[in-house]
């Protein structure tokens, strides 16, 4: 899987977009502390106020589950997705471009992938080899041991 930039992200998203993105309303507002039932444990009182969020700091927690973390955190725990997934789809919902990590040509794997049609048994030369970035690969074919040109990564 491509590495996500969750710092960036968390930069990118705040916490009133994620609220808005999971259609949460507050109860009672007070300065940037925002109060009402629980998106995660599923508080059925919408006067509840067991569920605070803090805005200007990204923080939530409540008082009822205990659960409590930033906004990539709340997302997660919400739409019940690892981290990878749960960033990927916040980014959709809200319309915001996945902060990846790395360049374009790396999280496809173009960088450290050539396609049998490049490899030829008449190849002039040794084929290069792969990227020194990339701990553990694994000839996809290794009948010919001198034409390991495919490479999983």
């Amino acid at each position: 899987m491509p590495g996500i930039d969750y710092s960036e992200l968390k930069r990118r998203i705040g916490m009133p977009v994620v609220l808005d993105a999971l259609q949460w309303k507050p109860s009672v507002r007070r300065g940037s502390e925002l109060r009402g039932p629980c998106p995660i444990h599923g508080s059925n009182n919408p006067r509840s106020r067991t569920f605070v969020v803090d805005v200007s700091g990204n923080r939530f927690h409540c008082f009822g589950c205990e659960a409590g973390g930033n906004q990539l955190d709340l997302f997660m725990e919400v739409t019940k997705l690892d981290v990878h997934r749960a960033a990927i789809e916040l980014c959709r919902r809200v319309g915001v471009p996945v902060p990846f990590s790395g360049n374009p040509g790396q999280r496809r794997g173009a960088s450290q992938r050539r396609s049998t049609s490049q490899c030829t048994k008449n190849q002039r030369g040794t084929i290069p080899p792969p990227p020194e970035s990339v701990k553990a690969m694994t000839p996809l074919f290794s009948e010919n041991k001198e034409d390991k040109c495919v490479w999983r990564v």
